[in-house]
């Protein structure tokens, strides 16, 4: 669950924060950076030889 701030006048909450984050990446580096990020977290925790095979399904 996330975390709230107390909405006061400005304030926002965690969960508005992050959204307004992502949006802003978004922005600024496109879709292929969340493309570029999930591989490496792909490679990451199944290695590289899974990783390869997810990406190769994708193609298809």
């Amino acid at each position: 669950m996330p975390k709230v701030m107390t909405k006061a006048k400005g304030k926002m909450t965690m969960a508005e924060a992050g959204q307004k984050g992502g949006r802003k990446v978004k922005r600024e580096r496109g879709m292929a950076y969340y493309s570029e990020i999930g591989r490496k977290g792909s490679k990451a925790r199944w290695g590289t030889t899974t990783a390869k095979k997810l990406a190769v399904k994708k193609k298809k």
